[in-house]
């Protein structure tokens, strides 16, 4: 008969098991570390692969920019000689390069910029499009146009525009306030001007210019002291409110934009029949 008491389980078997979850447990964590290692060095190579893109997509960038940018430059400086079709390269201190290509279409200059990676693995394309406009909004119709009041005095005399308001409609002076002469001021026509006191007897040229500084508006003048003609355009309600802009297309508060673009003198005499540009 068998004590119960006295009864044990079998060492060698509780052994056994002990050892087979330790190597369970051991496999399930080498398993999680090599799969941890293995994500770890992905991310690492994809961040590796993110970053050298993003390098890539600036320096691209950053090319094609530097090439709209010469292309500006180069247009501002001389906007005559640079308004032509072509190609233009460049190389940055990196590397990097730049292609640009202008076309015209009318006074539509469009910029077409590629920029090219040091080694050639990437590209990047930039457009822009530049208007070109006269310097001159509106062409003066009037050999003066004033904003406010105008008084002439002394011996001032003013050609008109022989079609300055219209067909045949001479227009002399354009102004928002009231316009008045005085003394031997006025206005005439060209013809009146030149041939005044120049015609020779028994010449058969009706257009002989009178001689140098003896030429004036006395003889058949369009406006005088005392007298307003109809080549006066005063007191004007549809008058500019802003007269810069009128004429340069820009406000007044924006001035120095076409002081930039112009060559400045500080006196006439330097300026010759051969002077051209925006001064």
């Amino acid at each position: 008969m068998l004590n119960s008491k006295n009864s044990k389980p079998p060492i060698t078997y509780i052994n056994e098991c002990k050892g087979i979850a330790t190597l369970t447990i051991a496999l399930i964590l080498l398993v999680a570390i090599t799969s941890t290692s293995l994500y770890s060095a992905r991310i690492g190579i994809f961040d590796q692969r993110s970053s050298s893109n993003e390098y890539r997509s600036k320096e691209v960038v950053n090319a094609a920019e530097a090439g709209i940018e010469a292309e500006l430059a180069a247009i501002k400086t001389d906007a005559v000689t640079q308004w032509v079709t072509g190609t233009s390269t460049g190389t940055l201190t990196n590397g990097a390069s730049y292609a640009v290509t202008k076309t015209i279409a009318g006074n539509l200059l469009s910029l077409t910029s590629v920029g090219t990676t040091a080694d050639g693995t990437g590209s990047a394309t930039i457009s822009e499009d530049i208007y070109l406009r006269p310097f001159i909004s509106n062409t003066p119709n009037a050999p003066f146009i004033v904003g406010g009041t105008m008084g002439v005095t002394g011996s001032l005399e003013v050609i008109a525009n022989s079609n300055g308001g219209g067909d045949g409609i001479p227009l002399s002076v354009w102004s928002s306030g009231a316009t008045s002469f005085g003394g031997s001021s006025g206005t005439c026509h060209l013809e009146e001007y030149l041939e005044s006191g120049g015609i020779t007897a028994g010449s058969t040229d009706a257009h002989q210019p009178c001689a140098h500084n003896s030429c004036d508006c006395s003889t058949n003048p369009l406006s005088e002291a005392g007298s307003i003609g109809e080549d006066i355009l005063d007191n004007d309600g549809a008058f500019p409110t802003d007269l810069f802009r009128y004429m340069f297309g820009t406000p007044t508060a924006n001035w120095g934009v076409i002081h930039d673009i112009s060559t400045v003198y500080n006196d006439c005499n330097s300026l010759s029949a051969s002077s051209k540009g925006f001064i």
